[in-house]
């Protein structure tokens, strides 16, 4: 159980990471509020503001799209 949880909780903070880099890449800084909100999210979560990066128009649109 602890490795498993280990596992989920890397790939969580992981995806998280690579969220804040795009999000940071294509809107430029991201306001300590949305960083912790990404911070965290759900795995499922960060799956679908990865995905809404590649077509939204701000951060708002990444996160409450």
């Amino acid at each position: 159980k602890g490795l498993e949880k280990g596992r989920i909780e890397g790939a969580q903070k992981g995806r998280a990471e690579t969220v804040l880099k795009l999000l940071r890449l294509k809107f430029g800084k991201v306001p300590a509020g949305v960083a912790a909100r990404v911070k965290a999210g759900t795995v499922e979560e960060l799956e679908r503001w990865t995905e809404r990066v590649l077509t939204a128009d701000s951060l708002a649109a990444v996160l409450d799209g």
